[in-house]
């Protein structure tokens, strides 16, 4: 039977988690929230009648978890006054506590104990992001002792909430390099255990914010091989030596997840693939860091200038129309902006004024609408400061668009993908003409590398040779090639074309759309400071392209998982022969990986049974080893929101995840970073 799934996200839980944390660990006024799977109902911590007021000091791990979760509006309703960097020079703040938000390192902890010998703060809450080693807690318990400042320390706290989540259900571990050093033969043991152990680490923290011990799925070789069975004993660990305080005894009796840990080589074509999606197209072209999107613009006498703007969780535009091909997107700015002003317009008809910005000064309006229009006023402002944002960020993807030629690129690769019989020759031809790639030389290598691993038939030593000079020409730097034609020999097996999750074809729409976007944005425009701008000049020419509704390989593989009886068979048996671990049971389980150097074979997870491979699912984590991306994420968003019930929501909650989320150019640089060492 299906059911429909909540709306709660892994944003939502580890808000929740966070402001925990803030509150000092202490009870919420509603303990339901938690069982529902809500946002608990607290306050800040009271003393009397006042919130007790505190600093919050966080590390780069630290302020990259909270920054990605939280507004500033949030850290002061939980009574934070003050946010610093833990290396950063403090003065002393007597009488004020303080919450250490770290990861638990050696580093971390001499800062914080020479805090403790300064006397900064008082008390201090240490709250660690992740759990801390015994040993090293150890140490700075005698080091504390020592210096006889552990009465400062309030408390102490692991939370588990080592990931940043950057949209609703998408997170990252932010592991940085961990696909050339999981993928390299030069990599040390040492160095690989320790990147599997991040990654474990990772993961158990994502499954206790969510409160769900998963069932794993992993393949049986490659890095999911290693991480599966490493997790699977961490949860099992924990489950059976903690008991009634184990960190998963709220969620128990809820439908649990599937975990499914996928090798990045499944698939490396998702990661370098152009996107016509709005979103996908603002990570490519645009300086996204934590949720900041940096734009360059220029001014009314045309110099260049910078422009920073938060992706913040209350933005109603990016929540409705990320994930909506970019001719959609644009025409909704449009709707919206339309919509808006006929709002604004009646606001101040009603009240007499000349503009919104008179309802908040001293001017003479009607007093007898004055109330309504100063309750609607920061709605409209903070629509109206969304809207110019999405307005300046238009301009500059229209303009990246037509530098770079990216609606061709996309439609290129929409061909291929569909086999609709995109040449060699024509590949070449577009390749060496600088007209048509656009000014960006690491677009055409991307294409390359898409058209090469989708290559059914070998291609030539000559054919090769005139590629890469093509590209050489083009101002490509090439020495990722050597490893790209290994990664074809040995993946070019286990990776899946994508296959139409619906009978649709890309479509291009009405040939004047972007005019006509181009001409009604244009007055838009002036509202936010790029008069300048003629977008009829960089509309001009461009396809006005409908992306086709079709799957990935990561996303047929979790459709195969999440629902084996309505899967294709290509789906079923890429993932038919993965190995089954459940923590909860004492059959599901695996044994810890050996070193690369065992001669014993390695038993990890048991065989999957009929039964199990049957089993459905209507939760799930899909996790990607090596980099994954933002157009996975749309992807698998929606085929989620495909699968709808009847007259209800989504039948899958599906949590994307991965040891970094990379732009395609910094996935490139991991490809260069192994072609180096294979040439």
């Amino acid at each position: 039977m299906a059911t429909v799934q909540s709306n709660v996200s892994l944003r939502d839980k580890q808000k929740a988690a966070l402001f925990r944390m803030l509150d000092l660990h202490k009870p919420s006024r509603s303990d339901t929230s938690k069982e529902e799977g809500l946002l608990p109902e607290s306050l800040p911590i009271l003393a009397g009648d006042e919130p007790i007021w505190k600093v919050l000091v966080l590390d780069a791990s630290g302020m990259a978890i909270v920054s990605s979760t939280l507004r500033v509006a949030d850290l002061r309703s939980r009574g934070v006054t003050l946010h610093l960097s833990l290396n950063s020079r403090r003065a002393a703040i007597s009488d004020v506590p303080a919450i250490y938000f770290v990861e638990p390192t050696k580093a971390n902890l001499d800062i914080i104990l020479s805090d403790l010998k300064a006397g900064l703060y008082s008390p201090i809450h240490l709250d660690f992001t992740s759990s801390v080693p015994r040993p090293l807690l150890e140490e700075f318990a005698s080091e504390v002792a020592a210096a006889n400042v552990a009465e400062s320390i309030s408390s102490v706290f692991d939370n588990y909430v080592n990931f940043v989540v950057s949209e609703p259900n998408l997170f990252s571990l932010g592991i940085s390099n961990a696909y050339s050093i999981l993928n390299s033969p030069n990599t040390s043991d040492e160095e690989l255990d320790a990147t599997v152990d991040r990654i474990v680490s990772g993961l158990f923290s994502v499954c206790v914010t969510m409160e769900k011990v998963p069932i794993i799925r992993a393949p049986k070789d490659g890095a999911a091989s290693l991480i599966a069975p490493k997790l699977d004993r961490k949860l099992r660990d924990h489950i059976l030596s903690t008991k009634e305080q184990s960190l998963f005894a709220a969620g128990s009796s809820s439908a649990r997840p599937v975990l499914a840990i996928i090798d990045r080589n499944v698939d490396v074509t998702s990661m370098l693939c152009h996107s016509w999606f709005y979103q996908s197209l603002v990570y490519d072209c645009l300086d996204v860091k934590l949720n900041q999107i940096t734009v360059e613009v220029t001014d009314d006498n045309a110099k260049p200038i910078k422009k920073n703007f938060d992706l913040k969780s209350n933005d109603t535009f990016w929540a409705k129309h990320a994930a909506d091909p970019f001719p959609e997107a644009a025409q909704k700015i449009d709707e919206d902006l339309a919509k808006y002003k006929d709002e604004a317009a009646e606001v101040t008809r009603k009240t007499g004024a000349s503009s919104l910005e008179d309802l908040s000064g001293d001017n003479a309006v009607d007093p007898q609408h004055l109330r309504a229009a100063l309750t609607l006023l920061p709605e409209l402002k903070e629509r109206k400061a969304q809207l110019d944002m999405h307005m300046t960020i238009l301009t500059s993807l229209l303009k990246a668009i037509k530098d770079r030629a990216l609606d061709q690129y996309y439609s290129i690769e929409e061909d291929i993908v569909a086999k609709k019989g995109f040449t060699r020759q024509q590949l070449l031809e577009f390749l060496g003409s600088e007209e048509k790639r656009g000014k960006d030389s690491l677009d055409a290598l991307r294409l390359f590398i898409f058209w090469y691993l989708n290559a059914e038939n070998d291609i030539s030593r000559a054919e090769m040779q005139a590629f890469e000079r093509a590209l050489v020409a083009a101002g490509a730097d090439i020495t990722c090639l050597s490893y790209v034609k290994q990664l074809r020999q040995v993946s070019r097996m286990s990776m899946m074309a994508a296959a139409p999750a619906a009978e649709r074809e890309q479509t291009s729409m009405s040939s004047d759309l972007f005019g006509s976007i181009s001409s009604r944005l244009t007055s838009g425009l002036k509202d936010v400071g790029l008069s300048n701008v003629d977008l009829s000049t960089l509309t001009k020419g461009l396809k006005n392209l409908m992306p086709s509704s079709s799957d990935m390989t990561v996303t047929q593989i979790m459709h195969g998982l999440l629902a084996p009886t309505e899967a294709s068979t290509a789906a079923l048996r890429r993932s038919e022969d993965w190995l089954y671990y459940d923590p909860r049971s004492a059959h599901a389980r695996g044994n810890m990986p050996t070193g690369r150097g065992d001669k014993e074979p390695r038993q990890r997870g048991i065989d999957a049974s009929f039964g199990m491979r049957r089993q459905g699912f209507s939760e799930a984590i899909l996790f990607t080893v090596g980099g994954g991306s933002v157009e996975e994420y749309t992807n698998i968003q929606a085929f989620a929101q495909r699968n709808k019930v009847a007259g209800a929501g989504p039948r899958y909650n599906i949590v994307y995840g991965s040891t970094e989320i990379l732009k395609p150019q910094e996935f490139v640089s991991e490809l260069q970073r192994l072609g180096k060492e294979t040439s």
